[in-house]
């Protein structure tokens, strides 16, 4: 069987021939590609992966003080990657995404218990140290959510921006209602007059919402 090759392939035919030599590069480096997976988006993971290989590629030729320009070839292998490899990176990115939300599913399930009781502490603190009337709920459920990642200590978790981030995540996904029917008997109680039910839906629609764009 005779195989066509289009006049664009032909012009890429050079890049055809480092097939092998990219995939060794991504099994060499599949270890650091895993990590990246977990902390990027698919647009950026894309990127990222193609560019450090397009590197890594041109770097090599480089050594062999070979004449050429390092940022068109670096480019040409970057979107070649981008391109010919964009199925595979996909199933790579959502494989390990997968993964990690799984695992964080697992750990916020043997925090559940903690985190509850980190919730009513925190509510507890805003009641005695503020005036409750001054929060909109949105800002209520925000102070709520750093009172329980301030005391990470107690959920055995190191804490950096991203896992502050899931900290708070865990909070508004599972304990959003809870925390309303908090908010509107502590509202309640202390005769604030100036909030009204359809606001506070609002607040907690757009809190939501919010939360769920970041999820993507």
């Amino acid at each position: 069987m005779k195989i066509i090759i289009t006049e664009n392939q032909n012009k890429l035919r050079h890049l055809y021939r480092r097939i092998g030599e990219i995939e060794d590069v991504f099994k060499e480096y599949e270890e650091l590609f895993t990590r990246t997976a977990k902390t990027l988006n698919k647009d950026g993971f894309i990127h990222t992966v193609g560019m450090f290989i397009g590197d890594i590629i041109a770097g090599k030729l480089e050594e062999k003080d070979v004449d050429f320009d390092y940022v068109t070839f670096r480019n040409q292998i970057k979107r070649f990657v981008e391109t010919h490899f964009y199925e595979e990176l996909i199933d790579f990115y959502f494989k390990h995404k997968k993964q990690l939300n799984e695992s964080n599913n697992m750990a916020f399930l043997r925090r559940r218990e903690t985190i509850k009781d980190l919730i009513d502490n925190g509510i507890e603190v805003i009641r005695n140290d503020t005036d409750i009337c001054d929060y909109t709920f949105t800002e209520f459920l925000t102070e709520v959510s750093w009172q329980v990642s301030d005391n990470s200590d107690e959920l055995g978790i190191e804490l950096t921006n991203t896992k502050i981030d899931l900290i708070h995540r865990w909070v508004r996904n599972n304990f959003s209602q809870y925390i309303k029917d908090e908010y509107l008997e502590l509202i309640d109680s202390e005769g604030c007059n100036d909030y009204d039910e359809d606001e506070i839906d609002d607040d907690y629609l757009s809190g939501f919402l919010h939360n769920v764009d970041n999820n993507q």
